[in-house]
């Protein structure tokens, strides 16, 4: 402990920045004192820094010779506007917008074009592909030539992950990147990446013009057979009640039957006029009441009832509104049904024909190239790294050396301990 002694500067508390070391040589406490003490402890064991950061710096310098250099392939693509058959589109949201959405969710647009494209790139089926293809579980060294060493298709998946880069630019492209020690495999993967999402994209449109025919061809049988029974429903409504055709006869009818009622009013006058001049028993007065009696016998039949002849065109008047409505309302569903059953007929035809014609395709803005320059590993910057890091572990390891040996010096008590601890490990 140290004593504080009167006119002694040393022995004031706040006299000064300095203080008394163990040594009891008065210390600098301040910055340009600490830093002047760090340089004078690294200039008495440069020797063990200088040692420690060269053969650090050596190892760094032979690992990254001995290391495969990588090297990295780039491919730029055009993903489809995934657009799709229009025809089959318009015809989809005509016949039903839910099952369009449905089976057009994989062709809606650039940005979906793009989503579908990533969506394969990252899939698992692609990269079993590129795995096969290339052997990549010997090229990554799960799988050791002549070695029947347990691997997981998993760990291989994931390790081409790390060297597959997919990425959509600003412009809206696809880029495809892959890293290999080998640059010839490098573009070779490219290539083959891309000749495998071309294809295994076509075939998703193929499957899904596929399944829009299938349902176009199910809504066109649909309509095939609501068309039938409308016909079947007409037919028997003609044959029922004798309607073939309404416009005529109902004219036909109606005009009969104006015709009869004017004819007896005729006969109500000349019957009055007869009554007038002979009195109503005279041979004519009661020959006109007779055939206005057989009239309007006639023409309540006409307006009432059927006629006992079944097969018979003429239909009474009062049923005329009723069975006229019913006909044109039968009729009119059928000519909906029959023009709505042609247009799919036509569209069908013409969706069968382009359907292939239709089906988009990636266009290959930059092929595979691969840089002479490799990727990794970054000689310069590890060795520079490796020299910096060592030369600052080595200088901290110094100090705290310094700061030891100081301590141990000061407490003879605990160097004693650790002679102690010493001795009985190198007994044991």
């Amino acid at each position: 402990m140290i004593k504080h002694i009167p006119g002694d500067p040393a022995s004031q508390p706040n006299a000064n920045p300095s203080r008394i070391g163990g040594d009891g040589v008065a210390q600098d406490t301040s910055v340009f004192g600490l830093l002047l003490r760090f340089a004078t402890i690294l200039l008495r064991r440069k020797r063990p820094i200088l040692l420690f950061t060269g053969i650090v710096t050596l190892v760094t310098v032979a690992i990254v010779f001995i290391v495969d250099d990588t090297f990295k392939a780039k491919a730029l693509i055009k993903p489809p506007k995934g657009e799709g058959s229009s025809s089959i589109d318009a015809l989809l949201k005509e016949s039903g917008g839910g099952m369009a959405g449905l089976l057009g969710s994989f062709m809606g647009g650039s940005e979906q074009g793009q989503n579908a494209c990533m969506s394969v790139l990252n899939s698992v089926r692609f990269s079993k592909l590129v795995i096969d293809k290339f052997q990549l579980e010997t090229v990554y060294k799960f799988k050791l030539p002549g070695k029947t060493k347990k691997y997981y298709q998993a760990d291989v998946i994931k390790e081409l992950g790390k060297n597959a880069e997919f990425e959509i630019t600003d412009e809206g492209a696809i880029e495809i990147a892959v890293k290999d020690k080998s640059a010839e495999r490098a573009q070779a993967m490219v290539d083959y990446m891309i000749h495998v999402l071309d294809s295994i994209y076509t075939d998703i449109q193929h499957t899904e013009s596929r399944a829009r025919l299938t349902y176009i061809d199910h809504r066109l049988a649909m309509a095939e057979s609501d068309m039938k029974r409308l016909e079947d429903s007409l037919e028997v409504f003609e044959n029922r009640h004798n309607l073939y055709l309404p416009e005529l006869q109902v004219q036909f009818i109606l005009e009969n039957a104006t015709q009869t009622e004017l004819q007896i009013e005729k006969m109500k006058e000349d019957m009055a006029l007869e009554a007038a001049l002979r009195g109503t028993t005279s041979s004519r007065y009661r020959d006109l009441g007779v055939e206005k009696n057989l009239m309007q016998k006639s023409l309540e039949q006409k307006l009432k009832s059927h006629s006992t002849d079944s097969n018979t065109l003429v239909l009474p008047a009062k049923m005329l509104p009723a069975l006229a409505m019913e006909y044109f309302r039968l009729d009119r569903a059928y000519k909906v049904k029959l023009g709505r059953y042609k247009y799919l007929v036509q569209q069908v035809e013409a969706l069968k024909l382009d359907a292939d014609k239709n089906i988009n395709v990636i266009s290959v803005l930059d092929p595979a190239w691969t840089s002479d320059k490799r990727v990794s590993p970054k000689r310069r910057i590890l060795v520079e790294a490796a020299f910096v890091v060592s030369l600052l572990l080595s200088c901290a390891a110094a100090v705290l050396l310094e700061m030891w040996e100081k301590y141990m010096l000061a407490n003879p008590s605990s160097l004693k301990v650790v002679q102690e601890i010493r001795s009985r490990a190198f007994r044991l």
